[in-house]
């Protein structure tokens, strides 16, 4: 039977923030149809229909919903799910599930920050910083080895647009002007 869930290799989780302050960014957002994460210097929207194999009716039912990434990460070792109102049920054998809750916890406006780093005007700019370990953490959300990274902005408002070729998912990288982030 095939696998009913996120692929394994989606690991939304990785770019999910563990920092005490950032409490609304330890988790994974669904909305209309994109999986959300972010740990302040980096925002991804990942297309849930790239990522998994779950039917259009699931992928809506996860609509407005947030789960605490750890949740998330234990839900890919298992081979199906189902979501329902209030969590995912999650197993490899029928007698054996587990259900993960949703989360109340509402999730940051992630579309206005999207939308304002991407508004930004190209201004050259003589240098600038990010850590690429946030880059690997973006490319472990998706199946692509090659990105495409815009620069949008500048002054003190830098970030690169990053987009994956074939895939609607896309990315934000928050960029610094000096090395002392």
């Amino acid at each position: 039977m095939k696998r009913i869930n996120f692929k394994k290799t989606a690991r939304l989780q990785n770019v999910a923030s563990c920092d005490d302050l950032k409490i609304k960014l330890h988790y994974i957002h669904f909305e209309k149809g994109f999986a959300i994460a972010s740990n302040g210097s980096v925002l991804v929207k990942i297309k849930i229909s790239e990522i998994s194999s779950l039917s259009e009716e699931q992928i809506q039912a996860l609509d407005g919903k947030s789960l605490y990434k750890s949740s998330y990460a234990s839900i890919l070792k298992y081979n199906y799910i189902l979501v329902e109102e209030d969590g995912i049920i999650a197993y490899n054998d029928p007698l054996a599930k587990v259900k993960f809750m949703f989360s109340d916890e509402e999730y940051v406006d992630w579309e206005k920050v999207f939308n304002e780093k991407l508004k930004s005007k190209n201004i050259p700019t003589e240098r600038i910083f990010f850590d690429p370990k946030l880059l690997a953490n973006v490319m472990s959300c998706v199946d692509s080895t090659f990105v495409r990274m815009t620069h949008k902005g500048g002054d003190h408002d830098s970030a690169f647009h990053i987009t994956f070729s074939d895939l609607e998912s896309e990315a934000v990288l928050m960029g610094a002007f000096d090395d002392k982030y």
